[in-house]
């Protein structure tokens, strides 16, 4: 945002013209409001209570920014991530390439990766699931918006996401059909 006129927040003085940027980063990893801001902790947001958003968080928890500018597709972008997250680890096993550089993060316009995600991608085997507790079958996932039997589901439904980053479709099947785990840089 940019000042329009002089203004004050507490001890910092903002004169006009001047831009102000919230480091959404910086907000939902301060000590100040979570605590072990940089642990891995699932119970976080239960999931019997309202999904966290700026309002139930206090303006502590902003994905996708808050008040009259907040991202209309939120509700939508949570539900896809949810669904691809599903689809992929049903599918796949994933663990961290060994030797490879560490995860580092860095920003720019958007927060990524310093020398990307390195990861082994194996496919899960094919064997059925047992029925859900509640009696419902589990059936296999089919690729989206194909018409064919769910059993001729691919077996890279990403394409050359999981390979050494070329394009080459053949050799990311290839690669998928191994027995042994093929490391990647998603």
């Amino acid at each position: 945002r940019r000042a329009l006129e002089d203004d004050v927040f507490d001890e910092y003085t903002v004169p006009a013209g001047s831009d102000i940027f919230i480091s959404v980063w910086n907000l939902h990893r301060s000590p100040q409001l979570w605590p072990e801001p940089n642990a891995f902790n699932p119970d976080r947001f239960p999931a019997n209570k309202p999904t966290p958003n700026e309002i139930t968080e206090n303006f502590a928890y902003l994905p996708f920014g808050g008040g009259r500018r907040k991202c209309i597709g939120d509700q939508f972008a949570l539900f896809e991530a949810l669904v691809a997250l599903v689809v992929l680890v049903r599918s796949y096993d994933f663990s961290l390439a060994p030797g490879k550089p560490e995860v580092g993060m860095t920003t720019g316009a958007t927060i990524h990766t310093v020398a990307g995600l390195w990861m082994n991608v194996k496919p899960r085997s094919k064997t059925p699931a047992e029925p859900h507790s509640n009696g419902a079958a589990v059936l296999p996932v089919s690729p989206l918006g194909s018409s064919t039997a769910a059993a001729a589901a691919p077996k890279v439904p990403v394409g050359a996401a999981f390979t050494n980053g070329s394009s080459d479709t053949a050799a990311a099947a290839a690669a998928a059909q191994a027995a042994v785990p093929t490391a990647g840089k998603c």
